[in-house]
């Protein structure tokens, strides 16, 4: 007489396979982490790149040396919405002919170079 094989996975094999998917995701969880920190990064300098370019345009059409944070950035405002991408502090004035810094928790000082 002829027997019927089993053809399901053992304990073993179930093991084997849960161990392999858990390195493979324990491998890829900071390279995540890298990608997610980069784009907050970009997105604050994308945020200091737009008020370095409407700051400089209202400096030249009111022949000014300083502009609130404010006075650019909210509703009906030059910049309507800036993207916030971790709890990171926007100077109070801007002034023509320095730099724009904005400090942060997870990158420290940021600015454009």
């Amino acid at each position: 007489m002829k027997t019927k094989k089993n053809s399901g996975f053992t304990v073993i094999e179930f093991c084997i396979v849960l161990i392999a998917f858990l390195i493979v995701l324990a491998a890829t969880i900071p390279i995540m982490n890298h990608r997610l920190e980069a784009q907050d990064r970009s997105k604050i300098l994308r945020n200091i790149r737009l008020l370095e370019v409407h700051s400089i345009a209202y400096f030249k059409k009111h022949e000014t040396n300083s502009i609130g944070f404010y006075d650019l950035v909210g509703p009906g405002k030059p910049i309507y919405k800036l993207v916030y991408a971790h709890n990171e502090v926007y100077p109070e004035v801007i002034y023509k002919n320095e730099a724009i810094t904005v400090q942060t928790e997870r990158f420290g000082k940021l600015t454009l170079d």
